[in-house]
């Protein structure tokens, strides 16, 4: 996750591709190799270039976006909040992980951003 991104709202626009499933991710079991190469190579990758590709509705490359993010929340509070605000505008409305405006809502309130926070009822 070195690249920042622009939060100008990219939109999905990589050509389909064949997506491992991954429903979920959990800590301690990680992912399997395709999910990773995929979601090394892919998914992350492709986000960060402002061009997203499509998951097809595999929200677990979303979680392992924000369990990253969370981690780097603490040491480059911006460039991980940044970067989630690129997810979140690039994946609205169809594959955004369920917890990504929680998570960003939480950002803003660790940064000292309370207004943001209370303006959008906790879901920055």
């Amino acid at each position: 996750m070195e690249q920042e991104l622009d939060a100008a709202a990219p939109v999905l626009t990589a050509p389909p591709r064949r997506v491992p499933k991954f429903d979920e991710f959990s800590e301690s079991s990680g992912m399997n190799r395709l999910q990773k190469s995929f979601y090394q190579r892919v998914f992350l990758p492709s986000l960060l270039a402002g061009d997203p590709v499509d998951v097809q509705g595999r929200p677990g490359y979303g979680e392992v976006l924000l369990f990253e993010l969370r981690q780097q929340h603490l040491t480059a509070p911006v460039k991980a909040r940044r970067t989630l605000e690129s997810y979140i505008a690039a994946y609205a409305g169809r594959y955004l992980h369920w917890n990504a405006h929680k998570t960003l809502a939480d950002f803003h309130f660790s940064e000292g951003n309370w207004l943001i926070v209370i303006e959008s009822g906790g879901t920055a």
